[in-house]
Order: structure tokens, then C-alpha cells, then sequence
């Protein structure tokens, strides 16, 4: 090898190493939780509002448009970041955010859903993929928030709830969007409060909401307020 292809070889790795030792991780993880405590899928838990238990056997949602802040102002946002959070697969709920560089921030907000652009797209592999159960038809789109189980209480073939919270066209838009404070040098953990959500629901009387409605809507801003970094019993 003559010297000048070697020169450039050693400078493309220098700067390859340079980029790697700029470049920074941001961790933020989702735990789903039943009276402040981490769900358990399939596990009785009782619900006060109803006096009786019920069995929380499936839970998904979609978490996009993620953007670092600082002073209010978007220092970056990850780009064509979708991701499939599930109850079922632990590992699917600690995203691992990786940035070009290490960014100054005191916030981090982002979509509890799919924005309507995307829906619009049709469905796409990956997360988005439609084999993911997570996606209704072109009309309705996306699902951005899958609930799912078993109570004595439901009037419904074999007792089941479930609450498949999405819609993309107005006045049925359920895309929440969720900002909480942070810095660059500790990671996130987000807690979604389960009993909290289901509380706010009569099993009894509505054990299912399976389209875009007003009823999603009113769900998907009770869903919105229950996402948070100081989980309560």
C-alpha cells in the first residue's frame, strides 16, 4: 500500500473515532404500573371503583416524535423514531436513544401515538408494521394505545375489556403529546398508572371502545395524564 492511501485511511479512522467519542446515549424506560406497583400480565388485581378484580392480560402503545428541549426551545429530535412499547416484551420498554453528540436539555416530550402524516403514509414495516396488531385500516389508522383483559364486571363474551385508543382525522384525533422535565446526565423512567385508567372507566357498562369516537378521545386524555415520573398508589 502506497503512503497516501494509507494517509487516508488512518485520517477516515481518526475521524470515525473522533464522531464515535462525540456522539451520546439517552436512556428512557416505561413501566407500566397497578396500584404503584409494576404490572404483572395476567396477575387478579383488585379495582376499587368496581369492587371486584379484573386481569390485565395485554398492553401496548406506540411512543414518537421524541424531541430534546431546552429553555423551551427543540435542540433535537430523533428522527424517524417509532417505538412499540409492550407489556409483554420487557425489552421493548427501555429505549436507548442514542444522539450525535452530548445536547444540553431540561425537557423531553413526545407523542403517546402516531401523528396523522404517518397515517396518512399507510402502514410500514418495523414497529409500524401492521403484523404488530397495531393498525386498524387506511380510514381509521393506527391504534396508539392497546388495553386489554378480564373482570367478572364485564357484560361481554367471556368477560373481556378492550380499549384499542387511536384515530388520526378530526374531530377524532387521539394523538396525546406528553412533555416532562430532565436533564442530559440522568436517564428517564416513566410510569403509566393502569388502575388509574381503568378507574376512570364503568366496566360495567362500556367494556369496550374499538374505534375512533368521542369516547377515545375523552380516554386518550385521561391515558395523557396518567403517563408520569412520580407514580402515586
Amino acid at each position: 500500500m502506497t503512503k497516501q492511501p494509507l494517509l487516508v485511511c488512518i485520517l477516515v479512522f481518526c475521524f470515525a473515532i473522533a464522531g464515535f467519542a462525540q456522539a451520546s446515549r439517552f436512556t428512557m424506560s416505561f413501566v407500566p404500573c397497578f396500584n404503584a406497583q409494576p404490572l404483572q400480565l395476567g396477575q387478579a388485581y383488585l379495582l376499587a371503583n368496581i369492587n371486584d378484580s379484573l386481569t390485565v392480560e395485554g398492553f401496548r402503545f406506540y411512543v414518537s416524535g421524541i424531541k430534546l428541549l431546552n429553555s423551551n426551545k427543540v435542540v433535537y429530535e430523533i428522527p424517524d423514531g417509532y417505538y412499540l412499547i409492550d407489556a409483554a416484551h420487557p425489552q421493548s420498554q427501555t429505549l436507548q436513544l442514542n444522539l450525535p453528540k452530548p445536547f444540553i436539555f431540561d425537557q423531553i416530550q413526545f407523542h403517546i401515538g402516531i401523528d396523522s402524516i404517518t397515517n396518512v403514509s399507510g402502514a410500514m414495516g418495523g414497529a409500524l408494521d401492521p403484523m404488530n396488531g397495531m393498525y386498524w385500516a387506511w380510514q381509521s389508522g393506527f391504534i396508539n394505545f392497546k388495553l386489554e383483559g378480564t373482570s367478572p364486571v364485564c357484560n361481554s363474551r367471556n368477560h373481556k375489556f378492550q380499549y384499542h385508543i387511536g384515530g388520526y382525522m378530526p374531530p377524532f384525533n387521539a394523538l396525546q403529546t406528553v412533555t416532562f422535565s430532565c436533564t442530559n446526565d440522568q436517564d428517564l423512567t416513566v410510569y403509566i398508572a393502569l388502575d388509574k385508567i381503568l378507574g376512570s372507566l364503568d366496566l360495567r357498562l362500556e367494556p369496550e371502545i374499538m374505534s375512533p369516537n368521542a369516547k377515545a378521545i375523552s380516554l386518550s386524555t385521561i391515558i395523557h395524564q396518567n403517563f408520569t415520573t412520580n407514580i402515586q398508589p
